[in-house]
């Protein structure tokens, strides 16, 4: 199986959903990723999206935490998408920001993966009420008791869970989100 790629989520093609060159918002983002931001950072950012590090992509709080919140955007905080901004910002140092610059838009995708662990479960079973006439029909009682446990119907009154053992992965799917492309 070949590793998936984020870069697989750029999307070449021009549609409504997907215009090539920034909106008047956008001008004004990657015009302040351009002057505001030390781009030694917007750098660590491309890299981390590019080397798929997701700590150096959750930098991108920090980054657009001001300027999302002067847009009245907080929500899109988290959202992965914002970096298109950062590469606009980078592939355009030195130009005039406009709307007719081009932007390559991001969109998402999920990810699902089913992981396997074998878990120890510690269970304490009860078997309440036992009838003997002396102590010495403890001992065989208790025999009889573990050579046909299941047979007595115990119960389990504790449960301690031990370390699980991770076997591995299953089933890894993938779909694309609603979401679509980051346009602001």
């Amino acid at each position: 199986m070949s590793k998936l790629s984020l870069l697989k989520a750029l999307k070449e093609s021009v549609s409504e959903d997907n215009p090539p060159t920034l909106t008047d918002n956008e001008v004004f983002i990657v015009d302040y990723l351009n002057t505001e931001i030390d781009p030694s950072l917007l750098y660590r950012v491309e890299t981390g999206f590019e080397n798929y590090n997701p700590n150096e992509m959750d930098k991108i709080i920090n980054i657009f935490r001001d300027i999302l919140t002067y847009l009245s955007l907080r929500n899109l905080l988290n959202d992965y998408r914002l970096i298109q901004y950062i590469i606009c910002a980078i592939e355009n140092q030195g130009k005039e920001i406009t709307t007719n610059t081009p932007i390559k838009r991001l969109k998402t995708f999920d990810f699902i993966i089913w992981g396997t662990e074998k878990q120890i479960v510690y269970n304490k079973y009860y078997i309440d009420g036992l009838p003997v006439y002396n102590d010495d029909d403890i001992s065989d009682l208790t025999n009889k008791i573990t050579d046909r446990f299941w047979d007595w119907n115990p119960d389990s009154h504790d449960s301690d869970y031990g370390d699980s053992d991770f076997i591995g992965f299953d089933d890894p799917e993938t779909s694309l989100s609603r979401e679509g492309y980051l346009i602001i």
